[in-house]
């Protein structure tokens, strides 16, 4: 039995503003399918964006992150260029929210007919077009694609909306608090100091113990 390539493999794809947020998920998505991924970042987020890439690499997929600002059409001509000599002429360019202005295709030139650009509320047409250089098969595959990692990513956000502060940044907002001498509010209710909270204080402790030692050797 012979298996069936996804119609994205190989493709090539531009996510713009790919280092975090929607941008991220739909490279991860798109590395999926099989497509060659480049991840657009601007300088600030440079880190975010070669972590990315390496969590790309890592899982098996192919990406390059590349540098440039949508905003300009130099730097838009750059990220086209960089595409070019590292995989290809790009079959597929999104932009998503903040990144996807009514300029955006204008800038990419003769490859504006390959711009898919996504705005809140991330309504994509039911029908599935050719677009340009991609079939319908592909267009309708990229769709799905798109659709998968927007889901996602909402409800990743919402799952971190609902959720406490994890128990590392308890601990350091408490050990903070306490170095640095500041009273801190109590509820009413008593309980038992956790494991984590237990760490602190005996950190805490420890480093007033050195302070007042030094102190004294002091005077």
């Amino acid at each position: 039995m012979t298996h069936r390539m996804h119609p994205l493999h190989d493709r090539i794809a531009i996510v713009i503003d790919a280092s975090h947020g929607i941008g991220a998920e739909i490279a991860r998505h798109l590395a999926r399918t099989g497509a060659r991924v480049v991840l657009n970042y601007r300088p600030a987020q440079r880190r975010a964006a070669q972590q990315l890439e390496e969590e790309i690499f890592g899982s098996g997929g192919r990406a390059w992150a590349v540098p440039a600002d949508p905003r300009n059409e130099n730097e838009v001509r750059f990220l086209l260029e960089q595409t070019a000599s590292g995989f290809g002429e790009p079959d597929i360019i999104i932009a998503a929210d903040k990144a996807a202005d009514a300029a955006l295709p204008h800038r990419f030139g003769m490859h504006a007919d390959k711009v898919w650009t996504l705005q809140a509320p991330w309504f994509l047409p039911p029908s599935c077009p050719s677009a340009g250089s991609l079939a319908a098969d592909a267009a309708c595959a990229l769709r799905r694609t798109i659709d998968a990692a927007v889901t996602h990513s909402l409800q990743q956000n919402a799952r971190n909306m609902e959720q406490p502060d994890p128990p590392a940044r308890r601990a350091e907002a408490a050990f903070d608090d306490m170095t640095e001498l500041r009273p801190r509010r109590t509820s009413c209710t008593s309980h038992a100091p956790d494991d984590t909270t237990q760490t602190v204080l005996a950190a805490a402790r420890i480093g007033s113990g050195r302070r007042r030692r030094r102190l004294s050797i002091r005077s």
